[in-house]
């Protein structure tokens, strides 16, 4: 009812209660009961009651709980039809009549409403055919409406888009998105009409096992999800255009297997029909390999099929696990990158194959070098034949040994060992070899085993004359090299057969003391060689002179402790004997020119000499002779034995019409006074000459010469004189 009839119908109420007062306050009154709710909430206006009470309009709200009102028989009631606050897009309206006669009870329903606006979209490749009409509620009772209507709908009541499926293919349809909601909001409610196909999808596998089932992931009214083919497949509807993507990788029982997705037939929904999905078979091969050596240059390479396409991968020091194609084969390097003719990393375990069923594979790789050996022998004979012993593989092996090189793959550090000793004839003959019978291989090595003939030479020794000096020492070749040993009670040495031996030919004690070998101090190694030596204690006897060439001496030299040796001297010419000087236990000291020695000790016999020095003066003049404290004027000749290195100073005076022309016998030219040291015969002239007469210098050099001759006459039968030696005088 319009606001205005509202109000022509509450005047008109009123005017006839005016009219009829009287008659109604003495009819019966009629009792009417009201009460009111709203469904949806949010009231703005409480509604209000227009009624005729004793011929008068009364105007009250009403309430939620019903309430009794007195009203005049045959009157009609008015309630609010629309509440206040209602707009264009939002109202609370009466689900029933806004009047009623007066009398009864009556409950009035109030509801919230939005108006809203049913649109749609659309997505597919052809025309959407009779699309059915949207059904909605409005005043607690369903309705339809048409797409594209505006209608007053209750507040939190549901609405429900039809679907467009009349009219098309069988495998085509239209789905809603959308197509049903609950509206809490005016204004414009959209839902997506998106075009389906139905697909029909068979699934393949390029293997011998049954393919277990995959997912599907495709748009399903824009929207993604995922199906479930089975292993025979299975029909979905796929909205137009989307993109179907399937399960990369399905797993066998305990991962023994896979399928791979390889192929699809159609991978987007443009039209319905049938697709075909292959997989591919797979085997899973998982590696573990180790390197026994060390020094790994380059990890192993595993070539395999993928997916129809032949890959490698270099591997890692831990486990690694890969696909492969169901049949395919497969292959590992046998031999490490980085190995060389003479170096290698190999293994031995099977390293290809075919894919048939899962496979593990534990590969051992060995460091190996190759070593070559061949044998000789030196000093003559023969040895073995015999074996080389190694390890390959991680397994203890031989080999014989030859006079040619041969050659073995040998592992990385461990051991190889020959035999060492070849025993001959008799337990002192034997050949052995020069290096160590073992030796751990770390390169490439080529080994000459050289196998020396020697002789076990016992060694023996003992001392004559007593005394403990320093074992004797025996010298020889072993090994092909000088080899010293040193003497031991009951030893013996190894020697090579055919090689020069010597032994000590002294043994040397403390100064002037020795042993000297009395046997022979050398010889050649054979079969019976005993190195026996006998020893003599000897002793040093030094005999020599205070000065060189002074005499000649005999009796020195080594001599048998206790024995005795005689010594003597012959004083040389110009020189004159003086003693001997001994020491050391028997020793001599004195004058006699020949004695004997009893040898217990070393001993030293020094044989004392004088040395003789003539002096002549002629011409006419003096000359002073100086030694030390002796002083003697020589007008003629003088010879006199001084110790040799003494030191003479001669000073030359002339007599009257006299002049000093000079020396002879020293190159002291003109000088008056000279000093000279005496240490061998020497003859000295001071000669004088005239000075009137320039010419008698021929004449004195000839007497300075006749004069040199005379003194050495005279000092060749010379007296002695006050420096110790002999001397003899004139003028």
């Amino acid at each position: 009812m319009k606001p205005l009839t509202l109000a022509f119908a509450f005047l008109a109420a009123f005017l006839i209660s005016v009219a009829g007062s009287h008659a109604a306050s003495a009819a019966t009154v009629s009792s009417t009961t009201l009460s009111y709710t709203v469904f949806g909430g949010g009231e703005l206006q409480i509604p209000m009651l227009q009624y005729t009470a004793n011929g008068h309009t009364v105007t009250t709200p009403l309430t939620t709980t019903p309430t009794k009102y007195i009203m005049d028989p045959g009157t009609t009631y008015y309630v609010t039809a629309t509440l206040a606050g209602s707009n264009s897009t939002e109202r609370w309206v009466l689900s029933g009549p806004d009047s009623g006669g007066a009398g009864g009870i009556q409950v009035l329903t109030y509801y919230r409403q939005l108006n809203v606006t049913f649109q749609y979209d659309f997505v597919g490749n052809g025309y959407i055919f009779d699309l059915s009409p949207v059904k909605y509620f409005s005043l607690g009772s369903n309705f339809s409406a048409s797409l594209g209507s505006s209608v007053w709908a209750d507040y939190a009541s549901t609405y429900t888009y039809g679907n467009g499926t009349t009219h098309v293919p069988p495998d085509t349809r239209w789905i809603v998105t959308g197509q049903n909601g609950i509206i809490e909001h005016s204004g414009v409610i959209r839902a997506l009409y998106s075009e389906q196909y139905l697909l029909s999808f068979t699934l393949a596998s390029v293997g011998p096992d049954p393919i277990q089932a995959t997912i599907l992931t495709e748009s399903y009214g824009g929207v993604p999800v995922n199906e479930s083919l089975t292993s025979t497949g299975g029909s979905f509807w796929v909205d137009y255009n989307s993109s179907m993507v399937f399960q990369n990788a399905l797993y066998g029982p305990s991962n023994s297997h896979r399928w791979l997705f390889r192929s699809v037939s159609e991978s987007v929904a443009s039209a319905p029909g049938k697709v075909a999905v292959g997989y591919l078979e797979q085997y899973p091969i998982n590696i573990q390999y180790v390197v026994t050596g060390g020094s790994e240059p380059s990890p192993p390479i595993l070539a395999t099929t993928f997916s129809g396409q032949l890959v490698s991968a270099q591997l890692t020091n831990s486990a690694t696990l890969t696909w492969m194609d169901e049949g395919s084969t497969y292959s590992l390097s046998p031999v490490l990158g980085g190995s060389t003719p003479t170096e290698r990393w190999l293994t031995e375990s099977a390293t290809n194959g075919t894919a048939n069923g899962p496979v593990t594979l534990n590969i051992e790789y060995f460091h190996q070098v190759l070593v070559t050996f061949s044998y000789s022998v030196d000093g003559g004979g023969a040895v073995g034949p015999f074996n080389i012993s190694f390890v390959s593989f991680g397994v203890p092996g031989a080999a014989p040994v030859g006079t040619s090189q041969e050659g073995e793959w040998v592992d990385f550090g461990t051991a190889m060992s020959v035999q060492g000793t070849f025993v001959g004839g008799s337990p002192l003959e034997r050949w052995q070899l020069a290096s160590a019978p073992s030796i751990t291989m770390s390169k490439p090595s080529s080994l000459s085993l050289v196998y020396y003939h020697q002789f076990e030479v016992p060694m023996l020794y003992d001392i004559e004359g007593g005394g403990s000096p320093a074992p004797p020492v025996a010298q020889g070749d072993q090994f092909g090299a000088p080899f010293t040993s040193q003497f031991q009670s009951g030893g013996s040495v190894w020697l090579d057969a055919g090689s020069p031996w010597t032994v000590s030919s002294f043994l040397q004690g403390s100064a002037g003391e020795r042993w000297a070998a009395v046997g022979a101090v050398s010889g050649t190694v054979g079969s019976g060689t005993l190195l026996a030596e006998s020893y003599q204690h000897e002793y040093l006897v030094t005999v020599s002179a205070n000065a060189p060439a002074a005499g000649t001496l005999s009796g020195g030299g080594w001599v048998r402790e206790g024995t005795q040796v005689s010594v003597s001297e012959n004083p040389g010419q110009g020189w004159v004997f003086m003693s001997w000087q001994g020491s050391g236990s028997g020793a001599y000291s004195g004058n006699n020119q020949n004695f004997t020695v009893d040898v217990s000790t070393p001993v030293q016999e020094r044989a004392v000499y004088y040395v003789g020095f003539a002096l002549v003066a002629t011409g006419g003049g003096t000359v002073t002779f100086s030694e030390g404290s002796h002083v003697i004027p020589v007008t003629h000749e003088l010879t006199v034995f001084v110790a040799p290195g003494t030191n003479i100073t001669l000073n030359e005076k002339p007599d009257i019409l006299k002049s000093f022309a000079g020396w002879a016998g020293i190159p002291a030219g003109n000088a008056g006074a000279v000093v000279i040291t005496v240490s061998r015969p020497l003859g000295v002239t001071a000669v004088f000459t005239y000075n009137l007469l320039e010419e008698l210098g021929v004449l004195t050099a000839c007497i300075g010469a006749i004069a040199y001759g005379v003194a050495y006459l005279i000092w060749k039968f010379r007296p002695s004189n006050p420096f110790g030696g002999p001397v003899r005088r004139s003028g």
